[in-house]
């Protein structure tokens, strides 16, 4: 059968079943395998951009052990690189700013340690013992997860940078921790976030 216009072409395609089998004939990141209607390059093109087998069969992509099927992903660089570490959580130009401005609730200047360990000791250092010290420790892991969940949209789902809502998650976050954990803590959301400041007086 020939196909001349390529509408007739994807409509053809868009009514196909693909079957697997041993893999031979279906490239992993380009061909519409796992359901749905998109490939897994469309799905994390930016993952596919740092797969070393950009245009491998699936049959290329592992192979069976004693235990099953097992895949064999090789990356152009390492997705989780411990030196990027400082980069990511403290050090990046679009985090950093949004880190002194939690600074400045507490009236706390000073140069960022490197280390993420040595950087958590400082920051829950720089505030007495209390409900505000414990408030400033739980920013610190609020801020840092928010960074990492961020960080893995951006990898795994396409998803873009914004600094105000990275902000209003990650006080949403602080907030259910608090409200959870904190006995007497009755303070409504929309007065916490909008006055976070005070949020660390007590």
């Amino acid at each position: 059968m020939t196909l001349h216009h390529p509408q007739q072409e994807n409509a053809f395609l868009n009514g196909m079943v693909w079957r697997v089998g041993c893999g031979d004939k279906i490239k992993f990141s380009k061909d519409r395998w796992i359901g749905g209607e998109t490939t897994l390059l469309g799905k994390y093109p930016r993952l596919y951009l740092n797969s070393c087998q950009r245009n491998q069969l699936i049959q290329q992509m592992g192979a069976h052990k004693d235990i099953g099927w097992e895949w064999d992903f090789k990356w152009g660089r390492h997705l989780f690189d411990k030196e990027d570490a400082a980069h990511l959580f403290l050090h990046c130009s679009k985090i950093l700013p949004i880190w002194w401005e939690s600074m400045s609730w507490v009236n706390i200047l000073g140069a960022f340690l490197q280390n993420p360990r040595q950087h958590f000791s400082q920051h829950v250092s720089a505030v007495a013992k209390g409900i505000r010290a414990n408030r400033w420790r739980c920013w610190w892991l609020a801020f840092t997860w928010s960074v990492w969940q961020l960080r893995n949209k951006i990898i795994f789902s396409n998803d873009t940078f914004n600094g105000n809502k990275f902000m209003e998650d990650t006080t949403f976050l602080l907030w259910t921790w608090h409200r959870n954990f904190e006995k007497d803590f009755l303070i409504h959301y929309n007065h916490w976030s909008s006055n976070l400041t005070a949020a660390f007086v007590y």
